[in-house]
Parts: structure tokens; sequence; C-alpha cells
């Protein structure tokens, strides 16, 4: 892991990886520091070469990727890469990137390791064209600090391993009978110029995807310096989402001031150049957060309540009830201007 202690802090360029469970909130997060003066968010930049390229989705910005005005120049940089020097054109470049994503997903505890894995030929081509990548966006759109929403630790482990990088990672963590209620809700999904539906869960295989996330996680964070890692549960950030983003401003070292959220816990989004991520990505105007509770009115108790069980030692750790307090519910009109990402 590469340190910048001897660059000032005025000098830093920051990379900050948020990581959680899918619908934990991560895409709004991202989208509201976007919205701050020298931050610029990519969404989940590890899709940005399957989906962006080879699939063909848009950006944030309504173009498609490959078409966008800073995407195009930033695959450009990266394609430039060594690593990449065999590739013929920018599809292939890609295929060559999404088949090293692959194998490292394969073998993500020794990812997550942080040690030397001197050898790995898909870890060493991977951090480089991704480190190429992420110079590029600095680049292209002037940000000090670079807000990633992979969610996955082991891409939070690949950024650690970029030189001149000064690396903070923000874990984002929601109740797992919210995020299985989530998951199982049909969200219609741009892509292309036509509508699709997001894929579903069902509950227990959503808290297996929240259970391994947080114990790859909890692995990650014992390797990082601890001034380095910020820990938010989504029901805190809905409460005060202003106090939270104040936190992450802190750990960036940027001013409160520049913070988009009013005291009424309302914010404007302008606009975004996401390659991936929640639909929401592509809302615009004033967005008001607010609790998401509809889980604990529709949610069969015993169904919570078995969830809550199998995930005991986590639910204790992040001091979640296994009997949810329905009392604590929001009214069906607040929870449905909720933004989830």
């Amino acid at each position: 892991m590469n340190d910048e202690e001897n660059v000032s802090k005025e000098d830093r360029r920051y990379l900050l990886s948020i990581v959680g469970p899918g619908r934990s909130g991560t895409t709004v997060l991202g989208g509201i520091l976007g919205e701050v003066d020298g931050v610029f968010c990519p969404g989940e930049l590890r899709w940005l070469w399957q989906r962006g390229v080879l699939a063909e989705r848009r950006c944030g910005c309504g173009e498609l990727i490959t078409e966008c005005a800073i995407w195009s120049d930033v695959l450009a940089r990266g394609n430039a890469s060594p690593a990449l020097a065999g590739a013929t054109d920018q599809r292939a470049a890609a295929e060559s990137v999404v088949a090293w994503q692959d194998e490292i997903s394969a073998h993500r505890r020794r990812v997550l390791s942080l040690t030397d894995q001197p050898g790995w030929s898909a870890l060493e081509k991977y951090t480089e064209v991704l480190g190429a990548t992420i110079d590029e966006i600095f680049s292209v759109t002037g940000a000090s600090v670079i807000v990633d929403t992979s969610k996955r630790p082991q891409d939070a482990a690949v950024i650690a391993r970029i030189a001149g990088l000064h690396h903070v990672v923000v874990q984002m963590v929601r109740d797992p009978r919210a995020v299985a209620h989530s998951w199982g809700r049909v969200k219609a999904l741009p892509a292309n110029d036509k509508s699709t539906a997001m894929g579903t869960r069902g509950p227990w295989a959503s808290l297996w995807r929240w259970t391994g996330n947080c114990r790859e996680s909890e692995s990650l964070k014992r390797r990082i310096p601890a001034d380095r890692w910020l820990f938010i549960r989504y029901e805190d950030f809905v409460k005060d989402p202003r106090a939270a983003i104040n936190d992450i401003l802190d750990l960036v070292d940027l001013p409160h001031g520049g913070n988009p959220v009013q005291v009424d816990g309302s914010v404007t989004m302008s606009g975004n150049h996401t390659v991936a991520g929640n639909p929401n990505r592509f809302d615009r105007g004033a967005v008001t957060i607010r609790s998401d509770d509809e889980w604990m009115r529709t949610e069969p108790l015993s169904r919570q309540m078995l969830l809550g069980l199998a995930a005991l030692p986590l639910m204790r750790k992040y001091h979640y009830a296994v009997k949810p307090n329905a009392g604590a519910a929001v009214s069906n009109d607040s929870a449905n201007a909720t933004r989830n990402g």
C-alpha cells in the first residue's frame, strides 16, 4: 500500500472508495459527494469496461460511455497503458481488462491481504491500467478527490496498491432486512435506448451477499490505517445526512462549507458522469433524504426475525436489533421520497 505522508494535504490526490452491500445508499451518497467542488464521482468505476464499453451502457449524462466527452478521453489514456499494448481496438482492450477482473474476483482473498503478489500477471496489469485510468480522470476533470462507489472491498484493495494516491475508505452498511426487501423490488433500468429491469434477489441470496461484503470489508479494514477508514450506517446517514457528509469531508480534508446538503436534509442533484450504479443516478433536481423503512411494515415479522438471527454476529457488531422497531417506521409518502443507492 502506497504512502503519501510526505505530500502536503493541498497537493494530495484523494481516492475515496465506498464499500458496502448493494442497496445500502452508496449511489446516492456518491452522487451527493459529486456535488462538492473539487470532487468527481465516476459511480461504480469497476464497470467502466464491461458495462460501459462492451455492453454500451449510458453515462449519467445520458451519452454512451464511449461517446461521453469525459470517458472517451479517459478510455483513450487507459488503453495506452503498456499492459494493453497488444489490444487491437477499444473492445479488445476492454475484454482484456474484464478477463483480469474476473481472475482477481476468483482470488479476492489474496487481493484483500494487501500483501505483495509477485508474478500475478492479471493483478499487475489491471492495477497498471486502473492507475492510468484514474490519473486521466484527475487530469480531465481537474478534481482533487475521486469517489468510487464500486462497493466491493476487493476493488478498494486494488486501488490501495496504486502509487501516488491518498486512499481512504467509507464503509456504508444498512440493516440486511432492508437490503433484502430492496433487492426484491423491481426497478427500471435505462439501458441503451430502451428500459429494462434490474435483477432481483430472494431474501436469503441477498443476506448471503450482505454477509460476504461485510466480512470482506472487515478483513480489509484490518489492513487500512484507522485514520483512513470511516464507518457509516445508512440509518444514521438518513437521520442527519449533512453531518455524515461533513464527516466524509473531514476524511478528504475539504471544508464543511462545500457541503451540498441543506439543514432540512435536501440536496440538489445537478448531473453527473457515473458509469454505473442504481438508476437514481439519472435523477436531477432537488432530493430530500429520508428513511425508507417500508420493509418494517410489509415484510412478515417471522422472516425479519429469521434473517436477523442468521446474521446475528454482524447484526450485533453494527448495532441492529433482531426484532426491528416497527414503531419507528415513517409514512408511505416519506418512504417513497427516499433515494436509495
